[in-house]
């Protein structure tokens, strides 16, 4: 199983999704760093971010956020599987 994170945003209204971001390889150690997840990590958890976190993290992903109506979090999934198609 390999593990992938994502930036993903809820409305603080209405607790919904709004989106979603894959985080790239090249940032995640960095992203990991901002978050606190820990090396041990089994990618069991979802990391809320504060504000600054999360500002930190779409500045590193070269994207803009809204904290004032969204809560942002580090999300870890299962990497898909690429399949043979013989």
């Amino acid at each position: 199983m390999t593990i992938v994170y994502r930036l993903v945003s809820y409305d603080k209204r209405t607790e919904r999704k709004a989106g979603e971001l894959a985080i790239p390889g090249e940032n995640l150690a960095a992203i990991r760093e901002i978050a606190g997840i820990q090396p041990t990590d089994d990618g069991l958890g979802d990391y809320p971010l504060n504000d600054d976190q999360a500002n930190n993290i779409a500045r590193l992903l070269n994207t803009k956020i809204d904290c004032g109506a969204l809560t942002y979090y580090v999300e870890p999934y299962d990497a898909p599987v690429a399949k043979n198609r013989a």
